[in-house]
């Protein structure tokens, strides 16, 4: 069976992941709405359950309702069968394992989707034509988040990273002016609040140790270049060596279990090395802090970019109107024409709540074309409204609040009913 995609999930090594075909898949921005509807009707926003499920065996076609004439091309002698989740062949493909860093298998698909449990979120990866995974994105699963995050995350970035758990993914790390790179790991948290953290095998240390003596050697002495010693699962780090004032840190080796990748070789043993033992850079990737996106702590105030079909799903009250009606809408809501709502705040843009009743740090800000999902700089509850990260509100001299409506509220005035607004 030939495969336009895979489904997986990612091992703890990062690098190993389990994966079966689909036949009938699609480019991620078909495939992604497709997921996470899969995932809320399906699974009830339960991402453990729907991997267990998904990854059973390899499908024909994704999706609920998929409609029979997708069964037009497939043989009579593996004629499929509906499931709630899609179409499956008489005799599917069993789970297999694929290596991330090694070549891939001729024709083997286009896409691969990693569904990860640990935090709700989809990774992406395009297969080049140099025949290798290259990533290609990261997106959540839900929308909207179950919890709430705290009021201040976008100026208290020790807050933002305390609400997550740390994660890792693979990168070759470097440092400026040196050619070369090593194979590591780096924690998805700390980068994204602009910061590189390295998590490298003892084996991955060692030469990076061999590689910098012999690079600062002749710089290093009375400096406060850091000179690294790995002595079993210890890592001594000395600063301004033969100075009389020496500095010293042990780092003690991560031997958390979720670092065994499952091979003979690998003992699971890991050392995380910061920016202030050695200044990180990525090869090959954008400097952290560099997408405009992100706040300057890291904290993305740009959650998700959505398109019409993306924003009926989440609000199905609203089905019924374009995204340019309802972008319309709100900014009449929000200067009071017509009545308004709330009162209205004159030459203010609104927002729209993720959900009716539901306390979130995330709302909806509509463009004719698109939607985002965004994070507030703050919240008042009391007033109904929210601070939007600049330049979102259209202002870097002030952060004035705007309203926030819910999608009955919006749907209400939408309707073609003179008495209702």
């Amino acid at each position: 069976m030939s495969a336009s995609c895979l489904l997986g999930s990612p091992h703890p090594d990062g690098r190993t992941v389990t994966v079966v075909p689909v036949s009938a898949g699609h480019s991620p921005e078909q495939m992604l709405p497709l997921l996470r509807r899969v995932h809320s009707v399906a699974f009830d926003g339960e991402t453990t359950s729907m991997v267990e499920r998904l990854l059973t065996h390899g499908w024909l076609q994704l999706g609920i309702d998929v409609p029979t004439s997708a069964t037009a091309e497939a043989t009579f002698a593996d004629a499929p069968t509906h499931t709630p989740l899609g179409l499956v062949y008489a005799d599917p493909p069993a789970p297999f394992h694929v290596r991330l860093g090694e070549p891939l298998q001729a024709g083997m698909a286009q896409w691969l989707y990693l569904l990860d449990a640990r935090d709700d979120t989809v990774v992406v990866y395009e297969a080049t034509v140099h025949g290798r995974w290259l990533r290609h994105s990261h997106h959540p699963l839900r929308l909207t988040r179950p919890e709430p995050l705290p009021a201040t995350i976008a100026t208290t970035g020790d807050g933002a990273a305390a609400r997550h758990v740390h994660r890792w993914r693979p990168a070759w790390v470097s440092l400026d002016g040196w050619s070369a790179a090593w194979d590591a790991q780096i924690c998805t948290v700390e980068y994204h609040r602009g910061v590189i953290v390295a998590r490298l095998d003892a084996g991955t240390l060692a030469g990076v140790i061999a590689d910098t003596d012999a690079w600062y050697h002749e710089r290093r002495p009375g400096s406060g270049l850091p000179q690294l010693r790995l002595d079993g699962a210890r890592l001594t780090v000395t600063w301004f060596a033969g100075t009389g004032h020496p500095q010293q840190h042990t780092i003690a080796a991560d031997t958390d279990s979720d670092t065994d990748s499952g091979t003979e070789a690998d003992t699971g043993v890991r050392f995380v090395v910061g920016p202030h033992i050695l200044p990180w850079i990525l090869a090959g990737e954008p400097n952290p802090g560099a997408d405009a996106r992100h706040l300057r702590n890291g904290t993305p105030p740009i959650v998700e970019w959505a398109t019409e079909a993306a924003l009926h799903a989440c609000h199905p009250t609203l089905q019924r109107y374009p995204l340019p009606v309802l972008a319309a809408a709100l900014r009449a809501l929000s200067t009071g024409i017509g009545g308004g709502l709330n009162g209205g705040i004159g030459g203010r843009i609104g927002v729209l709540a993720p959900t009716d009743g539901v306390t979130s740090h995330h709302v909806w800000l509509l463009t004719d074309g698109h939607a985002l999902l965004v994070t507030p700089t703050s919240h008042d509850s009391d007033a109904g409204t929210v601070t939007l990260p600049r330049p979102l509100v259209g202002s870097w001299s002030d952060d004035p609040p705007v309203p926030v409506f819910t999608a009955s509220q919006l749907a209400a005035f939408c309707r073609p009913n003179p008495a209702a607004r």
